[in-house]
């Protein structure tokens, strides 16, 4: 489990609806900002999205391009960011950032879940993989590292900081339709079985047959 979040437009305990950010995977969701009137800059903040439609589905990561075609200037994104409205991620890419959690597991959950996916959507032939991908797919892990995994082509040049990065053919179906490139469930098991071993394998990979998310037949 990750967390337990709120089911999206159930009622809290005060009779008020969870925001409608809330995301599953890592059990958090955006802040909502308290609104009142403004002018200029400010109110144009104030009265658009908190970020483009996408970043629901990434734990409110969303890139400079996406921000652009939702009607973001550069200097609207400047002053979310220099308001801590808005997270500067990497070159490009942005956050809303996620409501403060006190459980200490969940918030490196997100946190690598987080980092995971702006080191994909800044480097576009990469995809989140090993225990950064299990976590995308909301399963429990043995062991949390301190850096995401990505999963790069072989012939791909460079390095990515903030990133462990693994070379590696990554054909069709060993990829999930997604917001962003994540390895597939039974992909995901076996990468994490050859980073980090037999018995962190099988915690995900339990998790994953009990939820119906992998077949025997495909591990």
């Amino acid at each position: 489990s990750v967390g337990g979040p709120e089911r999206a437009g159930s009622v809290g305990e005060k009779g008020e609806k969870p925001n409608r950010w809330a995301i599953g995977p890592v059990g958090s969701s955006p802040v909502s900002r308290p609104r009142r009137r403004w002018s200029g800059l400010e109110a144009t903040l104030v009265y658009m999205r908190p970020g483009p439609n996408t970043a629901h589905a990434r734990l409110g990561v969303f890139t400079y391009a996406e921000a652009v075609d939702e009607g973001w200037s550069d200097k609207t994104l400047r002053y979310a960011v220099s308001r801590a409205w808005l997270a500067r991620l990497r070159p490009g890419i942005f956050a809303v950032p996620l409501e403060g959690t006190t459980n200490r597991h969940t918030a490196k959950r997100q946190e690598l879940a987080i980092a995971a996916i702006a080191a994909v959507l800044a480097n576009p032939s990469a995809a989140t993989s090993h225990t950064a991908a299990a976590v995308l797919h909301c399963l429990p892990v043995w062991y949390l590292p301190s850096l995401p995994c990505i999963t790069v082509p072989p012939k791909f040049v460079g390095d990515v900081e903030g990133a462990h990065l693994h070379r590696a053919r990554m054909p069709g179906d060993h990829l999930v339709a997604a917001k962003v490139a994540t390895t597939a469930v039974g992909r995901t098991v076996i990468d994490i079985g050859r980073e980090h071993g037999t018995l962190s394998a099988l915690v995900v990979a339990d998790a994953a047959l009990h939820a119906g998310l992998v077949s025997l037949d495909v591990l």
